[in-house]
């Protein structure tokens, strides 16, 4: 499985365990975890159509064999020829950008079909537009990654905001070895965080990791007004020599408008002082609500709200346990109307 496809996959297998049923979420992450590498013929067409015929002659040595692959493209370990430089060459899939809109469309119809019965059922789903926003969400956020162009340029100034914070390291681009097909970075030495946290590490070090991973969210939101929206845990990399968090796949990189960073903060900042008023308010001027919605659905909007803003609520105990939880719970009990 590659493309939309295998993207859409991968972003419903980050979703919280009580959300997914247990079958279908290890089916998901079997699929994260095993996308289809290109052939060697393949390669071979797709280096030269990217670089021409003479690809090999910037490299001092090259990997046949990934060491990664995904949705949109494969990774291969390279030595630069003039500089001896370690890097990896991120390799597009040939065809995958023209094809977004047919892979989206084709698994818009399965889902309709089978997974959004079953999900429904359920109750994982609300019903109307939820699914549907998603889907379209991920086409845009697809078509988006698909210029490696764009994504280079999104690398290079996430690792200017983040050159001076030591806890997280951003690999340096190489753009006279990039395009819009493959994105040449600096290798960057790291495990998967799921893979690592999946290892058996003190609980210390989980904390710690998982409080990287929300002060960089909240000032990505915040600080930066540029956030990296792809949840797929394989994105993140610990260096253990070097205790920092390897941020390593900008694709799906996007902007805020302060107006909506603003009014977002003070969004959350309602939910956590429980503030219904409020919460109105600034969902109104973030257009998370239109104005409108019916009692029934702002009423389940409401129960949601207050539940995501618990972890933020300066009156709870000073630290908020993620394992037990019941915001997911409270939030998918919530979600049985139209929104």
């Amino acid at each position: 499985m590659r493309g939309a496809a295998l993207k859409l996959g991968q972003v419903l297998s980050t979703m919280e365990d009580s959300t997914i049923p247990p079958l279908i979420k290890n089916e998901l992450e079997r699929a994260r975890a095993e996308a289809d590498f290109l052939p060697d013929d393949q390669l071979e067409k797709a280096l030269e159509a990217a670089y021409g015929d003479n690809w090999k002659n910037r490299l001092e040595s090259f990997k046949i064999n990934p060491i990664a692959a995904a949705s949109i493209g494969q990774v291969h370990e390279a030595f630069l020829k003039e500089s001896g430089e370690k890097v990896v060459i991120k390799i597009q899939y040939p065809g995958i950008a023209e094809c977004v809109d047919q892979d989206i469309n084709n698994f818009k119809r399965i889902i309709k079909c089978i997974v959004c019965v079953i999900m429904l059922v359920m109750g994982i789903f609300p019903e109307g537009t939820f699914m549907e926003n998603m889907i379209e969400v991920i086409r845009k956020e697809f078509k988006e990654e698909c210029d490696y162009i764009k994504e280079a340029n999104k690398l290079e100034m996430y690792r200017k905001m983040l050159e001076n914070d030591k806890n997280y390291y951003v690999p340096k681009v190489y753009k006279e070895h990039s395009n819009d097909k493959c994105l040449c970075m600096e290798f960057a030495e790291g495990i998967p965080i799921d893979k690592f946290v999946d290892s058996g590490v003190p609980q210390e070090l989980r904390n710690y990791l998982g409080e990287l991973l929300l002060r960089l969210a909240l000032k990505e939101i915040f600080l930066f007004r540029f956030m990296q929206t792809d949840p797929n845990p394989a994105n993140f990399f610990y260096d253990t020599k070097k205790n920092q968090l390897v941020l390593i796949d900008l694709g799906a990189g996007r902007t805020f408008e302060k107006e909506f960073t603003v009014n977002y903060a003070q969004l959350v900042h309602s939910a956590a002082n429980r503030n219904e008023e409020l919460i109105i308010e600034y969902s109104k001027k973030t257009k998370v609500l239109s104005g409108e919605e019916n009692k029934k659905t702002l009423d389940a909007y409401m129960k949601m709200s207050l539940a995501l803003g618990e972890a933020f609520n300066k009156e709870a105990d000073p630290y908020y346990d993620f394992s037990t939880q019941e915001a997911t719970e409270k939030v998918r009990n919530s979600i049985d109307v139209d929104i």
